[in-house]
């Protein structure tokens, strides 16, 4: 499957940081806390071709007291993911899943998007 474009992903404080402090380590010191899940020992970070789906999966699959949020992933956050060991999946719409939180360290600017609250 393509990868859609623009690409976004779900991002979770997985209960560590508050929202203001999300914000802040995405902004500041460049580190974003990205959603994914694993299935058949695969690692997979999914992408949406929207904000309102991607945001909808952080709902589904976070606690309700965590802060959430959406990104914009660019190329070389794909890439960066990859070399990780992360597969990237296309989904169109915000399954419920078994999800984790994985760090990256940016080396470029951020695209965070907000539609309201959770």
């Amino acid at each position: 499957m393509e990868l859609p474009a623009p690409r976004y992903v779900a991002i979770s404080s997985d209960g560590e940081l508050s929202g203001y402090e999300m914000l802040t380590e995405l902004s500041k010191e460049k580190i974003a806390p990205i959603m994914y899940y694993t299935k058949d020992d695969l690692k997979i970070v999914p992408v949406f071709e929207s904000v309102r789906i991607a945001k909808e999966f952080a709902k589904r699959n976070t606690n309700r007291k965590f802060a959430i949020g959406v990104m914009e992933a660019s190329d070389a956050h794909i890439s960066q993911l990859s070399s990780d060991g992360f597969a990237i999946k296309a989904l169109q719409w915000p399954n419920k899943r078994q999800c984790s939180v994985h760090v990256i360290e940016l080396s470029e600017g951020v695209s965070t998007h907000n539609n309201g609250r959770r």
